[in-house]
Parts: structure tokens; sequence; C-alpha cells
């Protein structure tokens, strides 16, 4: 018996010890969940020699977040594994101090604030991937930022600055978020909701009577990539929800030079009507023009079956991409996707 007790006692007491330290934790305001996302992928084309038909776990990422010191301390940490489990990668990991009503200040690994559609969580989207349009052309970065909402929370703002490296979400890769940089990368976005805060949330299920609707800009500059790349980035966008119709329309403007210019611009424009408070059909039409190169066009198709609002959802797309560039024929593919989703 004191065999068995003297084998137990340190598990015992380490698992009282976690449960005591998360019990003092959630007294605090401290959560935790994950969210996975099962993924069917069927896809045929001219990028597709082979039919591609696959069952992969697009997302497997636990959360925690919480708060502190009355809630003037709040804070998030974010992991991501790959489809095989074997490695993770820290995708959100910061601090967000309120100095005062109108204003904190976020430091650590986060989302630049740019464009609406990278800002918004995959998890809280109306299709199952991001428009073609969207270019992403910043993503996590490792900077501070000013942030917070003023005029009775009708305006947003942030303005931050950033190493401009980017982080690694390449599993097999180190994390490159880290490198030492002489310059950086600034970047802000405002954001005019005229009816109180938006939020950045395009899946809303329900059908909403009031009107809403939000205006954003996003800018950005300075040097990326190991300060060996200038970079120029505009971006305009509105959304809007009543009654049961869900819009949003993105344009996008990113100038590169390393050491050759390049001009990117993408748009986008969807639109989501629920015919029930749980079944949506949605659209999308999406396009990315490099000046001098490459046009890609897509359309996308689908139905969201909401059955506990974004924590557990189905969704079907159906996306036709055409690619173009020039002295060269023209390309199609078919993609086909359904997933499911779980956010608990």
């Amino acid at each position: 018996m004191r065999k068995i007790l003297a084998f137990l006692t340190p598990g015992l007491t380490l698992l009282f010890s976690f449960l005591m330290v998360t019990s003092n934790l959630r007294a605090e305001g401290t959560s935790a969940g994950a969210t996975v996302r099962i993924l069917y992928s069927n896809l045929g084309g001219d990028s597709y020699p082979n039919q591609i038909s696959s069952f992969d776990m697009l997302h497997v990422r636990p959360h925690w977040k919480g708060s502190f010191l009355e809630d003037n301390l709040k804070y998030k940490l974010l992991l991501g594994f790959d489809k095989n489990f074997k490695n993770a990668v820290v995708l959100d990991a910061y601090g967000d101090y309120k100095i005062f009503d109108f204003m904190s200040i976020r430091f650590g690994q986060y989302k630049v604030p740019f464009d609406r559609q990278f800002l918004t969580a995959l998890s809280a989207m109306q299709f199952i991937n991001r428009g073609t349009g969207g270019l992403k052309p910043f993503q996590r970065d490792r900077g501070a930022t000013i942030r917070g909402r003023i005029a009775k929370a009708f305006l947003g703002y942030d303005f931050g600055v950033f190493n401009g490296t980017k982080m690694s979400t390449d599993f097999n890769a180190k994390n490159n978020s880290g490198k030492d940089t002489q310059k950086h990368l600034f970047a802000g976005r405002v954001s005019f909701d005229p009816q109180g805060e938006y939020g950045y949330k395009l899946a809303l299920p329900g059908k909403a009577d009031e009107l809403k609707t939000t205006v954003g800009f996003g800018f950005a500059g300075g040097q990326i990539n190991d300060d060996t790349t200038d970079v120029a980035a505009f971006c305009f966008d509105i959304a809007g929800r009543m009654q049961g119709i869900t819009t949003m329309f993105e344009y996008q403007n990113t100038r590169i030079k390393n050491p050759v210019k390049t001009t990117t611009t993408g748009i986008t424009a969807q639109a989501g009507y629920f015919v029930l408070n749980e079944l949506e059909p949605v659209a999308r039409y999406s396009t990315k023009k490099i000046k001098d190169g490459d046009t890609v066009n897509e359309m996308t198709f689908g139905v969201n079956y909401y059955f506990v609002g974004n924590n557990a959802k189905l969704q079907i797309n159906y996306t036709r991409l055409e690619s173009e560039a020039p002295n060269s024929a023209k390309s199609a593919d078919n993609e086909i996707f359904l997933l499911y989703q779980l956010v608990f």
C-alpha cells in the first residue's frame, strides 16, 4: 500500500496543484479552448494532372486567453499543429494593457493590423478559405501597437511597429521572426462604425434586424524580409449586415521593391443570406492582378449550416479558379471543399 501511495502521490500532487492554479486563474478571467477544422478536398483542372481527393485536419489550434489586474491586462496564446501532429508553432502570443479607456498597448506576436480579411479568423468566415484578392502581405509579426476606440466607440484605430520579418508558419522551418533587424515595418488601420463597434466576424448566424455597417482603411510601409525589401501597401474595405444579409467588399494594393518594383492589386466582393436562422448560401468574386504579370480570377459558391453558431458548423464550397499569364494560355481549376468546424 505504501508503495502504491509513494507512486501515486507525486502525480496526485501535480494534478491537485494544476487544478488549484487553474481555478485561481479562471477567477481572474482565464479560459482555454481549441478550434478543430476537418476538411475534405476534391481538386481537378490544369494545375492538377491527377484528380486529388483527400481528407485533412486543416486546423487544430488550442488557445488560452484571459485577463489580470481588474481586466486592465489581457493576454492570448494561440498554438497551431501541423497535419501530422508532429510539430507545433506559436501563432499568437501577446499582452494587451489598457492605459486609458480609449487606448491600450498590445505587444508580442499577432496579426499585423491591415486588412479585414486576414484580421477575421477563418473560424468566423463565411467561406472555408480567404479570397484570392486577400493578398496577405504581412500576416503575423512581432511588434507593438497602440490601439483603441474613440468618439463613443464609433472610431477604432491601430498603429503599430513590427520587425517586418513575418513569422514562419512552415512547420519544418525555424521561426524567422526573431531575426535581428535594423529597420522596421509600420502598419496601421482605422475603422469607422456608425452604428457601434462592428468587430471582425463575417459569419454571424441569425437574422439581425438592425443595420450595422463599417468602413476600414489599412496602410503599411517600411522594410520587410530582413531589410531587403521595401513595401508600401494600402487597403479599403466596407462591410454591412441587416435582416440576414451580410456583405463585404475589399480592395488591396501592395507595392514591393526588391530590387525590381512589383505592384499587385486584389479585389474581393462577397455576400451571404440566411434563408433560415441556421442555413446560409454564400457567393464570392475575388481577383488578384500583378502589374505586367499574372492574373487570377476566383468565383466561389457555398452553403453554410450552423449547428451552434460558429462553434459547430458545416461548410461546402465550390471554387472556379482561372489564371492567365502574359504570353501564356489560360488555365482553369475546379475545387470542391467540405469542412466541419468545432470550436470549444
